[in-house]
């Protein structure tokens, strides 16, 4: 059985940006991202993979993740439809290809990506 790790992006910009794609975190944004991963860390949370959107806002949140808990930025597997939009059944069967030694997995993306997910 897997260990799902929702995580939102966090706080982004809300002015300055010509595509939502391209919105970048905030200053709050990376220190909440940081401080979350911390507790994330301190109870030994251990991620076997990292998924996340390439949304800029999304990257740069797992990203800080990666770093805090020492899995490698080069292995965060990038899914475009987590941007786009996935149904649930699309994300159960994304988990369910994962290899069985991917036990912990984190998946990053946005609070409209999860609410198409949870509701479809």
């Amino acid at each position: 059985m897997k260990r799902v790790i929702l995580v939102r992006h966090a706080k982004s910009v809300s002015y300055g940006y010509d595509q939502d794609y391209d919105r970048t975190l905030s200053g709050r944004g990376e220190e909440d991202a940081q401080t979350i991963s911390l507790k994330l860390q301190k109870m030994n949370i251990q991620p076997d993979l990292i998924i996340a959107s390439p949304a800029v806002r999304t990257t740069q949140t797992a990203t800080i993740y990666a770093n805090t808990l020492g899995y490698p930025k080069k292995n965060i597997l990038f899914e475009k439809k987590l941007y786009s939009g996935k149904t649930s059944e699309n994300f159960l069967a994304m988990l369910q290809e994962l290899e069985n030694e991917k036990k912990t997995v984190m998946v990053s993306g946005t609070t409209q990506q999860y609410i198409t997910i949870c509701t479809t």
